[in-house]
This record gives C-alpha cells, sequence and structure tokens, in this order.
C-alpha cells in the first residue's frame, strides 16, 4: 500500500535521498514539518518544572511543620522554656502572670514535641488546705487549740485566695494539725508555750545542765550535786508542785502552792523541782536546759524540753508554698507570743585603785559587766590617794580611770562612798571626768539638792532609779549646801529620797555605803535604814563595803545585800580580795532573778571571775552570813 501511515506523507521519502554529510539527521528539512518529540519538548520541560517546584515546596512544608531536630531549643540555666523555640526568662513567682510582654503563639506540633519531653515541676500546693484539732492539744495562756485553728484559717485564707481553706476533724489527714507536739516527720511551728522551769535553792552555784540531767536530777537517779557540776557535796532532793508533777518521779515532798515550795527549800536545801515560769521569782534558782535560759531569752526556746506547747504541725510531704503560707500567717497573727523584755541590771561593788587606773584593769570582768542593760559601780572613801602636798593622785584627776570604766561596760557610778577629804576635794573634776566618758553619776553633786537627785534611766521600755546614799555617822564638820559633797543623809532622809524616785520610775534600787570600813555584821542603823527604804518603795538594797561579802535578808519578800565587797579588795586577806557583782532581772517592775557572780581581785588589783568551785566556796559563806531565814525578817 503506498502512502499509507499515521504521520505526515513525505516522512518516508526520507528513505529515498541519501544522507548528506553536513546536516543532522533529526534537523527539519525544508521538505519536511518538525517532529512530534521536538514539537512537545516545551511543554514535556515545563510540566517537569512544575513537578520539581511541587517536590520542594512539600519538603520544606514538611520541614516547617516537623521542626529541626538537629538543632533542640535549651533554656538558660535555670530558666524556662518559652513556647515557640524562644531561649525563657527566668520564671515568676508562683502566683505572678506577666502581662506587659508579648507571648509568642505556639504551634500544636511544637507543644506535641514539649510534651514528648520529660520536665520536672515543683509540687503543685494542694488544692485545699485543712486544718485539724487534736484533742490532746492543751490551752495554754487562754488560748485553746480550737481558737488557734480557727485564727490560723482566717489568717491562710486572706494569704491565698485562689485556695480553698477549711477546718477538718482527723489530724491525721490533714495539711496541718494543731497539737501539743508533732510527731516524728513533721514540721512544727509554736503557736504559744508555757514552759517549767527547773528551780534549785538559790544557795547553789548552778547554772545551767543538760536535758538528760535535769530529767535524772529530778527523778532523783543522781544522788549528789556534786556529780552535777555543782561544786559542793549536796543531797539531791526531788521536790514537787501539785501543780506541775513529772511524769516518773518520786518527790520526797509535794506543796500546793509556789510559796510552800520556796519555804521547803529551807528544809530540802538540795531541792529540785519543775515550776511554771509565770510563777518564778528572784526567791529561787532556775537552771538553763541545754544552754536555754528561761530568764535570758538564751537559746532556741521552742526547743525547751519542760512543759506545755501549742503547735502547727505540718506534714513533710507538703510544698514548700504550705510552709511559707504558714509562715506568713505567723506573722500575721504575731505567733508565738513574744518572750517578754526582760531587763537585767549588774551592781559593782567598791572600787578603790590606789595604784592608779591601768589600762584594761577590768578587761577580765568586761564582758559579764557588758552584757547588763544597766551596769553600776561605786567609788569608795579611798578612790583618791593623796599626793605631795595633799593633792589629788593623777590617775583620778586624768580621767584614766573614767575611761576604763566606760571601756568596760559600766554605765553609771555611785559617788556617795566618797569620805576622804582628797576625794571630796576633786569631786568637780571626778564628775566633770566622768561624764566626759559618757558616765553617768548618782550619790554626789555640786549642791546637796543635787548629791540627793536620784539617777534615772529607761531601759526596754521600764525606767530604772538608783538611789545613792552614805548613811553613817554625820561628819562633826558641817558643809553648806551649795558646796561639792557627797550623799551624806540619814535614814529618814533616805526613805524621803526613796518616795521621790519612786514616783517617778517603775524600779527603784538603793546603793548604800555605811560606815568609814564596814563591819562584819550589820548594826542596826543599817538594818533600820535598810528597812525604811523598803517602806519607802525600794525593790531591793545593795550594801557596798569594802569589809568583804556580807549576808542577805528579807524584808517584806524584797532582798537586802549586806555587803558585796570590793571589786579592787585588799589582796593580804581571802575574805577582802573576795567580792561579787549583783545581777537582778526584772519582768517589768517584778524582780525574778537575784545571782551573784563571784569576783577575785588579784595582786596587782585586777578583778576576774571566780572559778566554779570559787563560787561555790563563796556562795557558800554568804548563805552561813546571811543573819535570818526568810520568813524571819518581814
Amino acid at each position: 500500500m503506498i502512502g499509507l501511515d499515521i504521520g505526515h506523507g513525505p516522512d518516508i521519502d526520507r528513505k529515498w535521498v541519501p544522507p548528506a554529510d553536513e546536516l543532522d539527521p533529526s534537523a527539519s528539512l525544508p521538505d519536511r514539518p518538525p517532529s512530534t518529540l521536538a514539537e512537545r519538548a516545551p511543554v514535556l520541560l515545563a510540566v517537569a518544572v512544575g513537578f520539581i517546584l511541587m517536590a520542594v515546596a512539600i519538603v520544606l512544608l514538611w520541614r516547617s511543620s516537623m521542626g529541626n531536630p538537629a538543632e533542640p531549643t535549651v533554656g538558660p540555666p535555670g530558666g524556662g522554656q518559652q513556647p515557640g523555640g524562644a531561649l525563657a526568662s527566668p520564671l515568676p513567682s508562683p502566683g505572678f502572670v506577666d502581662t506587659t510582654s508579648p507571648q509568642p503563639a505556639t504551634p500544636a506540633s511544637a507543644q506535641r514535641l514539649e510534651t514528648a519531653s520529660p520536665v520536672v515541676q515543683p509540687e503543685p500546693t494542694p488544692a485545699t488546705i485543712t486544718i485539724a484539732v487534736s484533742a490532746s492539744a492543751a490551752t495554754i495562756h487562754g488560748l485553746t487549740a480550737e481558737a488557734a485553728a480557727q485564727a490560723l484559717r482566717d489568717a491562710l485564707t486572706s494569704l491565698v485566695p485562689g485556695q480553698r481553706v477549711q477546718l477538718a476533724t482527723a489530724p491525721g489527714q490533714a495539711t496541718i494539725a494543731i497539737v501539743q507536739n508533732a510527731p516524728p516527720g513533721y514540721r512544727s511551728y509554736v503557736i504559744a508555750a508555757a514552759p517549767l522551769a527547773v528551780v534549785t535553792s538559790p544557795r547553789l552555784a548552778l547554772t545551767g545542765v543538760s536535758r538528760d540531767q535535769a530529767e535524772r536530777l529530778l527523778r532523783g537517779e543522781i544522788r549528789d550535786w556534786f556529780s552535777a557540776g555543782a561544786g559542793i557535796t549536796l543531797k539531791v532532793e526531788p521536790l514537787a508542785l501539785s501543780s506541775a508533777p513529772l511524769a516518773g518521779a518520786q518527790p520526797v515532798a509535794t506543796y500546793d502552792s509556789y510559796d510552800a515550795l520556796v519555804a521547803g527549800f529551807t528544809d530540802h536545801p538540795g531541792g529540785v523541782a519543775l515550776v511554771p515560769l509565770s510563777e518564778v521569782d528572784w526567791r529561787v534558782n532556775v537552771l538553763a536546759v541545754d544552754g536555754i535560759d528561761l530568764l535570758e531569752s538564751q537559746g532556741d526556746l521552742s526547743a525547751y524540753p519542760f512543759g506545755q506547747r501549742l503547735v502547727a504541725a505540718i506534714r513533710a510531704d507538703q510544698p514548700q508554698d504550705v510552709h511559707r503560707a504558714v509562715a506568713q500567717a505567723f506573722a500575721k497573727l504575731g505567733w508565738p507570743h513574744a518572750m517578754p523584755a526582760l531587763t537585767r541590771v549588774g551592781i559593782a561593788g567598791d572600787l578603790s585603785p590606789v595604784s592608779g587606773a591601768s589600762p584594761g584593769m577590768l578587761a577580765d570582768i568586761a564582758r559579764l559587766v557588758s552584757a547588763f542593760d544597766l551596769a553600776a559601780i561605786s567609788l569608795d572613801g579611798h578612790a583618791t590617794s593623796p599626793g605631795q602636798g595633799g593633792t589629788p593622785s593623777p590617775p583620778l584627776a586624768s580621767g584614766d580611770l573614767a575611761v576604763e570604766l566606760a571601756r568596760a561596760g559600766i554605765d553609771a557610778v555611785s559617788l556617795a562612798a566618797l569620805s576622804s577629804q582628797e576625794a571630796k576635794a576633786a569631786l568637780p573634776e571626778l564628775l566633770g571626768a566622768l561624764h566626759d566618758a559618757g558616765l553617768a553619776t548618782t550619790g554626789a553633786g555640786m549642791t546637796e539638792a543635787e548629791a540627793r537627785e536620784p539617777l534615772i534611766v529607761e531601759r526596754n521600755g521600764v525606767r530604772v532609779a538608783i538611789v545613792a546614799a552614805h548613811t553613817g555617822p554625820v561628819p562633826s564638820t558641817s558643809t553648806t549646801a551649795t558646796a561639792p559633797r557627797p550623799n551624806r543623809v540619814t535614814p529618814s532622809a533616805l526613805a524621803e529620797d526613796v518616795r521621790r524616785a519612786a514616783a517617778q520610775a517603775d524600779i527603784v534600787l538603793v546603793l548604800l555605803y555605811h560606815g568609814e570600813e564596814g563591819a562584819a555584821t550589820p548594826d542596826s542603823d543599817l538594818i533600820a535604814a535598810t528597812h525604811l527604804a523598803i517602806d519607802a518603795g525600794a525593790e531591793a538594797v545593795i550594801v557596798s563595803d569594802p569589809a568583804g561579802i556580807g549576808g542577805l535578808a528579807l524584808y517584806k519578800d524584797r532582798p537586802i545585800l549586806f555587803g558585796i565587797g570590793a571589786v579592787t579588795g585588799n589582796p593580804a586577806a581571802v575574805e577582802l580580795r573576795q567580792s561579787a557583782i549583783a545581777e537582778l532581772v526584772f519582768d517589768g517592775d517584778t524582780l525574778i532573778r537575784l545571782r551573784l557572780h563571784g569576783i577575785e581581785s588579784g595582786p596587782a588589783g585586777s578583778p576576774r571571775l571566780m572559778s566554779g568551785d570559787e563560787q561555790a566556796a563563796l556562795l557558800d559563806r554568804f548563805w552561813r552570813l546571811s543573819p535570818m531565814p526568810a520568813d524571819q525578817s518581814r
């Protein structure tokens, strides 16, 4: 069949013509149209390019949806990770929402990726905080456990408004339990406490024991006070108040009242007992337990082992947010109720630096003296020794003595004992030197009225007055009312000075000097003067006497110390070189502690604190010199 083909007819004719060397067989010749492949090439090329572009687009879209696994996003140390892979700033505090900076959107796939990576989050605060009361919880100072739970609930509700705070009935399952003592695994916050003080006779030269010693003493397991460190051999006798028994103890005597217990120490000088702190006064010796002294706010009072407590106990598995909220609630409620501010007063004996004021002469007692809220000392009649021609010695005139007193922590100086003519002549200069050193003075002045003026200072919100006077025989030569002089008065005039001080102060302390050289025992005039002073309002009377340590007497339940010796005594005799610093601690205007700190004067006249054994011997002599028992001086 000629010319039968699906193509264009002339194509077949190519076989008839021999190919020319200079022509490409695929080239279009003038005698025929282009080939089908050549005609479709542009279309095929466009389609191929389209497919390639589509493939590229698909790959890019896939990568953008899956992220880049080779470069994970890491937040800064300690910070969080913001959505969308941005570096995060530190997380805000709980409950804080930052609305000031823009928050980038997070694709769903990115959220899934973040979820797949575990992140440790702090334990959230429970949605409901429950508070339950233990049936055994005590009522302390009128505060019941139920009232404490309600007050804590109300305080927490205002502090964590986004959470529910409610009372519950099962303490073991509650977030917070109001109990007497927190069980193991709980953290406790003390709401209120009613401690029981470990007390002994003030005759014991012992200030503290361990908890184990205290428990064994109260149970009679330690039989001699020497074994507890008292420095003397004395039988231990457990005593008890009927209102404060100790489980397992077998007291040799039980008393119905605190006054009866105090009187019982006369028959049982080695007695030891537990007494509510609210009843303690100066007539007993309160022992520190494990370094916790209830009368000086020393140590962690929440760890004191004796007495009742009301605490909020929080389970150990609770998040820190709960503990922080409870601490804030306690601060808002004023829990625990603060111990009252106590006022510590220290009274030292006579100082007679006849050899001059050497630098650091009081350094060994400075730590004790500087710890008092108010420290006073007396300069005796020989505070100045005569120089050539009867002139005052340079140490007093130069002010070195005043500097040493201030450096040791002395606040006030009594000048009532100045009796020598040299001392009186130097009085104006002495007053100036003491005042220049920042020391207050009492018991002397440029006029009679100034000499009789009490010193009044305020400590811890309590006004303390010191009246200093010389009650010895009136000198034969009179002094005009306008001449510099020490305060030398009769007992009746002393009582008048005390009444005037009591009208201006909460506490009145009287410092007396009696006689030129003192006496071994108080005479009737001195006893009368001390009684008149207490009748006029004095809380205590302390007699400073270079003759040495005297004894203690009570008058209307107030103490009279008949001699505390000289700080710089005569080194020739033991009795004269030993003295004491009387520590008086007041709760408001109530005397709750009277303690003697023994002082030994060295060969050079510099005083030092006694050792334990020396202190025990001093107190033994002090109590043997005490002229009368408590019930005979009222």
